[in-house]
């Protein structure tokens, strides 16, 4: 397989698959999306079904920018370690974004259902592991925090993910129960078309 490549992987995988017209007139709507990515298309999908009359605009092809080159990796962590975004925001507010980003994975595998999507969602766990030993307390310490508050973490010490992944040359890591893996770039295009036979 070859993993260097100048084009995008999923835009190589699927090609066109659908193509809309282009907005040449005035029109009146209650929610204008302006991107159509992946992150336009659920916005669109969400707005549609809370009854808003919704135009999502985008100056190139649907799924053409970063969703045509996403790694397709759906996981609840954000940038910040839940342990250091308590610190900014408080426990409360940290821990409900944490949750919020969880709770999507199982939306997103709940929409795929009910569009009967064929863009691949498969659960999958995910390893968060330290490659330096000095990156080892922290991790640990974000391990702590996210067991502290319901998540389903286990912590592996080099040996086990040696045994479990083959990975060598690691210090530890945080196993996650929740994760999954989507063909973003035609799961968008499916709910773009799912939503264009609405009107």
């Amino acid at each position: 397989m070859n993993l260097k490549s100048n084009e995008p992987f999923w835009l190589l995988k699927n090609g066109l698959v659908a193509s809309y017209p282009s907005l040449k007139s005035n029109e009146e709507c209650d929610v204008l999306i302006i991107g159509g990515g992946i992150t336009g298309s659920l916005i669109a999908h969400q707005m549609i079904e809370d009854g808003y009359s919704t135009i999502l605009i985008d100056k190139r092809e649907l799924c053409n920018g970063s969703t045509s080159a996403t790694t397709s990796m759906l996981q609840y962590e954000i940038d910040v370690p839940l342990y250091e975004l308590k610190e900014k925001i408080g426990e409360k507010g940290a821990v409900l974004s944490y949750k919020a980003c969880s709770e999507a994975i199982d939306r997103i595998e709940k929409l795929t259902k009910i569009i009967r999507s064929k863009a691949g969602f498969k659960r999958k766990k995910s390893l968060y592991f330290a490659s330096k030993k000095k990156d080892t307390a922290w991790l640990k310490k974000e391990y702590e925090a996210r067991k502290q508050n319901g998540f389903e973490v286990e912590w592996l010490e080099a040996e086990q993910i040696l045994e479990k992944f083959e990975f060598e040359n690691t210090y530890g890591g945080i196993l996650s129960k929740q994760g999954a893996s989507i063909d973003a770039f035609q799961f968008a295009h499916e709910l773009f078309m799912h939503n264009a036979k609405k009107d």
